[in-house]
């Protein structure tokens, strides 16, 4: 990795489920309806439930493409989405560029807690409990 920055996002869990809801990706569907599962059209709660078990990229959990099996880092900075304006700020400064990076393929959606009720929070929350952990997210 000498001469390289290496870098990765993480989002908090919660708020990553209800994204991936509001803004179903088209691959996620079609796989999903080639397993049988039908997502479109569901409630959040009938959507985290539905997805607990499915696989997709969409839903990996974080911690596997950022941390070794030690659960170390594997790239040199880990930036957080709720921080994305201060953190992007950090690795400009690092790289030494001035880059803006335009928002896009934004999700439209309320604050990502008004989408829980206890069963539908505490399901994302044993799906994605190692990252949690490791990035010390709180609902």
């Amino acid at each position: 990795r000498s001469g390289y920055l290496s870098f990765s996002w993480v989002r908090n869990p919660w708020d990553r489920m209800v994204s991936i809801y509001s803004k179903k990706d088209p691959d996620m569907l079609q796989k999903a309806r080639q397993g049988g599962l039908r997502l479109e059209r569901l409630s959040f709660e009938n959507f985290v439930t539905a997805t607990m078990n499915f696989q997709h990229v969409h839903l990996q959990p974080q911690h596997t493409f950022i941390l070794d099996r030690e659960r170390r880092p594997m790239v040199d900075f880990i930036g957080r989405f709720e921080n994305f304006d201060s953190d992007f700020g950090e690795l400009r400064r690092r790289l030494g560029v001035d880059v803006e990076l335009p928002h896009r393929n934004q999700s439209v959606h309320e604050d990502y807690r008004s989408y829980y009720n206890d069963r539908s929070r505490a399901l994302v929350a044993t799906r994605y409990r190692d990252d949690l952990e490791a990035f010390s997210y709180s609902f």
